[in-house]
C-alpha cells in the first residue's frame, strides 16, 4: 500500500482496512454482458413486431383508400348534365370499391368482412385485419393485434 492508503486505513476498523479480493468476481462482467445482449435482442424483436404492425396498417389503409377513390369515380353523368350536381351512382360505386378490395384480399389478413358504404355524395370503405406477433408472442404467449382502417372519399369537380 502506498503512504496515502496507509494513513486513510489507520483510522478504520480492521475489517475495513483490507480491500476485498477480486478472485470471487470472475465472470460477472461476462454475465452482465450476456444479459445486456439478450435485452437488446428482445428489444430488437419487439421493434420488428411493431414495425410489422405499422407496415400492415399502412398497406391496409392503402387498399381502403384505393377502393374509396376508385368508387368515387362512379359519377352519374345524367345527373351532372341535367342539374349540374355531382352525384354518385351507388351501385356502380359499390361495385368498383368491392372490386379493388377483392383484388387485394389475398394479400391482406382480413379478420372481418370489408364494409363499403355508399351514398350519393361519398364512399366509405372500412377494413379490419389481424397481425400475429413474433417476439412478443414468445414473451407473452399467443398474441395478435387487430388493425382497423376507414377511408372516405367524395367526388370533386373542378370548374
Amino acid at each position: 500500500m502506498d503512504n496515502f492508503a496507509l494513513r486513510v486505513s489507520a483510522g478504520l476498523p480492521q475489517s475495513m482496512r483490507t480491500f476485498p479480493s477480486r478472485g470471487d468476481d470472475r465472470g460477472t462482467v461476462t454475465i452482465a454482458g450476456l444479459g445486456c445482449c439478450l435485452a437488446l435482442l428482445l428489444l430488437g424483436g419487439v421493434a420488428i413486431d411493431l414495425w410489422r404492425v405499422l407496415a400492415d396498417r399502412r398497406e391496409l389503409a392503402g387498399v381502403a383508400e384505393a377502393a374509396a377513390l376508385s368508387a368515387v369515380d362512379a359519377i352519374d353523368p345524367e345527373q351532372v348534365r341535367q342539374t349540374g350536381e355531382v352525384v354518385l351512382e351507388p351501385a356502380d360505386a359499390s361495385r368498383r370499391a368491392w372490386q379493388v378490395v377483392l383484388d387485394r384480399a389475398d394479400e391482406l389478413m382480413l379478420s372481418g368482412p370489408p364494409v363499403v358504404a355508399v351514398t350519393d355524395q361519398e364512399v366509405t370503405v372500412g377494413l379490419t385485419a389481424t397481425v400475429e406477433l413474433g417476439v412478443i408472442r414468445i414473451l407473452l404467449g399467443p398474441s395478435e393485434i387487430e388493425i382497423s382502417v376507414e377511408s372516405t372519399a367524395r367526388p370533386l369537380v373542378l370548374d
